[in-house]
């Protein structure tokens, strides 16, 4: 989509739908279109920047100010700090950091060190905290997280906000250009999560060391989000996610052990570690019962069948939360008074 078509559609919905912005047309439509492009490529280039390939030639990255016409004093401050690519200080500090940032991230090694007179790695900065807001000054609201940490997948999380808050029209064109793109990124980073999830369980003991994190796998279908409002279940996010410890659960392996399961239903670590793939392909139902999201995946071998808990309270936020996903008999699923299937579009 290029900024003119971005513009048409921004027009439209805005007459359509009575909204109100500050500043102009052409600066307003021209940032959400530039922040999204600028989000996406600082996804991507995380990932290649901490490829373990990379990192063998280029253990360190360097923050360059990104000439903004108005540039944050604190982004200025921080032009050519040079950290290892795995201190904490990333995880908040990659940029952008906040709409219109320019900011962007460099792979530097020990002779990129040497050549900006530096004998090692800069210390990282500590926070300045700005008095009219109490946030950390250079930092917009919503924005201290790490757009391309696979590991969290927080991007996804306040992609999932946004989303939920367009009107229908814009949310389907953003779903094609923002979600269905990033399928192949999002299954990479859920893999590298689940591996390392699975890193930490004792291999003689069975024990668990879990941390109750949330990671996404999914987002709900724009075709879906409109029936789930018909029904009065509108969902404040479009972002699924599953926590650690309920991941681990699909594959029996909470300690101790659950007494009432039975393993011909389930899941295997292959499978569990494919749970986005089930979503995205699996056709989408609603248990007015329990009154949860379900999705149907029938690929030829065994049928699996993930609920999902809409606006599911964890930890005070509204999430769509994976509670259970299992091998199931398709005969227990049919149209009726209990069970409704949903559309999901193309």
């Amino acid at each position: 989509m290029t900024l003119n078509d971005f513009r048409k559609d921004f027009d439209a919905l805005v007459k359509k739908h009575g909204w109100s912005y500050n500043g102009s047309r052409n600066w307003r439509s021209e940032l959400i279109y530039n922040t999204n492009i600028r989000t996406a490529y600082a996804a991507g280039r995380w990932q290649q920047l901490t490829d373990p390939d990379s990192l063998k030639l280029h253990p360190y990255l360097e923050y360059r100010h990104g000439d903004s016409l108005h540039p944050r004093p604190q982004h200025l401050a921080w032009d050519g700090l040079t950290l290892p690519a795995d201190d904490p200080w990333w995880q908040t500090h990659y940029p952008p950091n906040g709409w219109g940032c320019r900011c962007k991230v460099l792979a530097a090694n020990k002779r990129d060190l040497e050549r900006a007179g530096k004998e090692g790695p800069d210390p990282a900065p500590a926070a300045v905290i700005d008095p009219k807001t109490g946030r950390e000054a250079g930092m917009d609201k919503g924005w201290e997280y790490n757009v391309g940490q696979g590991g969290q997948l927080n991007h996804e999380a306040v992609l999932g906000e946004k989303l939920a808050s367009l009107p229908p029209e814009w949310r389907k064109r953003a779903y094609g250009e923002l979600v269905e793109k990033s399928h192949g990124f999002r299954d990479q980073a859920f893999g590298n999560w689940g591996k390392a999830v699975l890193a930490d369980v004792n291999g003689e003991t069975g024990r668990i060391k879990t941390i109750g994190q949330v990671v996404n796998v999914h987002h709900i279908e724009p075709e879906t989000m409109a029936a789930l409002v018909e029904l009065g279940f509108a969902p404040e996010t479009t972002a699924i996610g599953i926590t650690d410890s309920e991941w681990l659960h699909l594959q029996h392996r909470e300690q101790p052990a659950a007494a009432n399961r039975d393993p011909a239903f389930t899941l295997t670590e292959a499978e569990a570690l494919r749970l986005p793939r089930y979503l995205r392909e699996g056709e989408p139902w609603w248990d007015s019962q329990e009154r949860r999201l379900l999705y149907l995946f029938s690929p030829g071998e065994r049928n699996v069948k993930a609920a999902v808990a809409v606006n599911y309270r964890h930890r005070g936020e509204r999430v769509n939360l994976v509670r259970s996903a299992r091998a199931y008999d398709p005969k227990d699923i049919f149209e009726g008074k209990v069970f409704r299937r949903l559309p999901q579009g193309q």
